[in-house]
This record gives structure tokens, C-alpha cells and sequence, in this order.
């Protein structure tokens, strides 16, 4: 996110960065003591006066907790946030929408569109969105067959995905990986029912078909709700 915003020119996020950065070489320095004090004294040109008064990473006392600097409603922000852009993601890698090919997104944002129109340009560089619309009512969200929607948390995402893949070939596509994870599924549970299979298996195969099958099982309740939504 601090990327956006240098690229726009931003400088503000730099001194965040080399903060962050610094107390994490500290943290490091215990377990990689060579590089982090190679690391460090180089970085110390970009910290404030009074932190480059320290001449080594070995005397610079070590990271405290301190809880009054956490900001529940701001990690609450940023959360959101990313999710969003996940979201999208998301749904770009399961249509297989290219990069160059930037979206347009409506998001019912509800209270949180102040805070989520503050980081509207970094919805729109991280998921490769175009066109970014924020609405308050939900009576003016979009209604069409060839939406998608995504919820994330307290807001609703809507992407018309009409024009941008052929829905008629999704969804064959998405019909056929479901058989195919039924079958799928079938096999793994009449596996992991079968006594003789249980008795004589090694314990991680037995953990790796349980697995595989939670993996499968997850992965066609996807399937299942893409294919409701096209």
C-alpha cells in the first residue's frame, strides 16, 4: 500500500517504512547478528538524529510491547481494505481476467465509505480496478445476471463481469471442475471409510487423503457458489 502512494509521489509513508524496519532488524539482530548489524548501519542514515547517536545494532536496546500504540480502528481499516482487494483478486484469478484488463467495481459501502474512499486508489492500483463506485444505499447497487458479488465483512462488492469473460464458457468450465470434485470426494470418503485402508495405511498418508479431501470439499463449495452467482 505505502507503494501506491510513493508512486503518486507520496514521501510521507518513508519514515514509517524505515522505522518499521529498523525496530525489525533489532528484533532479528539476536538470531542474524552479522547481517543485521550490516543492515542497520546503513539504515541509520535515514533515521532521526537522536536514533543515529547509537553506534551499533548490539547496544541499541531491544523492542518493548506497548500497547497504547495499537489502533484497533485504523487495523480495522486496513483490514478491510485488503480483504477487498483480495476479493477481487480473487475473482480476477478465477476467471482468468488478465492484468490489462482493469475491471469496473461498485462497492455498497455503507459507514465505512469515508474510510474505504480514502484508500480508493489503492483498491484500484492493487486489484487493477478502473472504475471504482462507492454507494451508500443498497437500493442503488447494480442488478444484473452477469454481476458477481462478493461479500467482505460489513460491505458488498458487485463486478460485472459481462463483456469481460464469456460467462456461458465459465460456466461449463466451473461445471465440469465440480463433477469432477464430486468424484473426487467420493473416492476420498469410501477411502477413509474403508477399515482395511485405515489399519494398514501410514498414519500420514491417512492425514494427507484427510486433508486432500477437506481441501477438495472447500474448493467445490467455491465452485458451487460461482456457479450461482453466473
Amino acid at each position: 500500500m505505502a507503494k501506491v502512494r510513493l508512486r503518486c509521489g507520496d514521501t510521507t509513508p518513508v519514515l514509517v517504512l524505515v522505522h518499521v524496519l529498523e525496530r525489525t532488524l533489532r528484533l532479528l539482530h539476536p538470531f542474524m547478528p552479522f547481517l543485521t548489524e550490516e543492515l542497520w548501519q546503513k539504515l541509520t542514515q535515514m533515521l532521526p538524529s537522536r536514533d543515529t547517536e547509537i553506534p551499533s545494532i548490539m547496544v541499541a536496546q531491544y523492542p518493548d510491547y506497548t500497547s497504547d500504540i495499537f489502533d484497533s480502528a485504523a487495523e480495522g481499516e486496513i483490514e478491510l481494505v485488503t480483504g477487498i482487494i483480495r476479493a477481487i483478486r480473487n475473482i480476477r484469478a478465477e476467471f482468468k481476467v488478465e492484468t490489462r484488463h482493469r475491471l469496473n467495481v461498485t462497492i455498497q459501502a455503507g459507514q465505512t465509505r469515508n474510510s474505504l474512499a480514502s484508500e480508493a486508489d489503492t483498491i484500484k492500483s492493487l486489484a487493477w480496478v478502473d472504475r471504482l463506485i462507492m454507494l451508500d444505499d443498497i437500493s442503488d447497487t447494480p442488478a444484473s445476471q452477469e454481476t458477481v458479488v462478493l461479500i467482505v465483512n460489513q460491505v458488498t462488492i458487485y463486478i460485472p463481469m459481462g463483456g469481460v469473460v464469456d460467462l456461458a464458457i465459465e460456466r461449463k468450465r466451473l461445471e465440469q471442475e465440480e463433477f469432477s470434485s464430486k468424484e473426487a470426494i467420493q473416492r476420498l470418503e469410501q477411502r477413509l471409510e474403508d477399515s482395511q485402508f485405515l489399519a494398514k495405511a501410514p498414519e500420514d498418508v491417512v492425514e494427507r487423503e484427510r486433508q486432500r479431501l477437506i481441501s477438495i470439499s472447500e474448493r467445490q463449495s467455491r465452485i458451487k457458489n460461482l456457479l450461482n452467482q453466473i
